[in-house]
This record gives structure tokens, C-alpha cells and sequence, in this order.
């Protein structure tokens, strides 16, 4: 599978999905969520595993699964983004 562009990568996460100014929780979640997003662009879905997302991200994988506790929550967590970003 051909790795996306770095300019592909250009959107905020989480922007429009919080009424306020986001709470530390969703912070994190958007931390998490973005760390994800460079790492799909930089290395493909495959092989972009929690484990590496947490490094990234610099949490620790129980709490990423606290937020995301499957590939596909975080992904719609990030399709979310990407609509309210349009």
C-alpha cells in the first residue's frame, strides 16, 4: 500500500466535535487521535498498531483503550474529524 503525502495530513482533529474548549479528557483523546493520523501517514494502517500510538502520543495503551477501545472508534473518532473539518 503506497504511504500518503506529509501534506496529506492537514486537518485539525476534534475541531467542531466539542461544544467548548475541550477538557483534559478530550485532549487526550485528540493527542491520541492525531498521533494516529501522522502514524497512518507515515507507516500505513497495518502496521500503525496502539502500541505505537501510545508512544506517540505518549500515553500509555490501557488509557488509549479507555478512549478508543477498538481500531474502529478511533477511526470514527478521526472520520468525525475529517467531517467537521469540510
Amino acid at each position: 500500500m503506497p504511504k500518503a503525502p506529509k501534506s496529506a495530513v492537514h486537518f485539525t482533529i476534534g475541531k467542531g466535535l466539542f461544544d467548548d474548549a475541550p477538557s483534559k479528557s478530550q485532549r487526550t483523546q485528540i493527542r491520541i487521535a492525531e498521533a494516529a493520523v501522522k502514524l497512518y501517514a507515515k507507516l500505513g494502517a497495518q502496521a500503525t498498531i496502539f502500541e505505537k500510538i501510545a508512544e506517540a502520543a505518549k500515553v500509555s495503551r490501557p488509557l488509549i483503550l479507555r478512549y478508543f477501545p477498538t481500531y474502529q472508534s478511533l477511526l470514527l473518532f478521526m472520520a468525525q474529524s475529517f467531517k467537521e473539518n469540510e
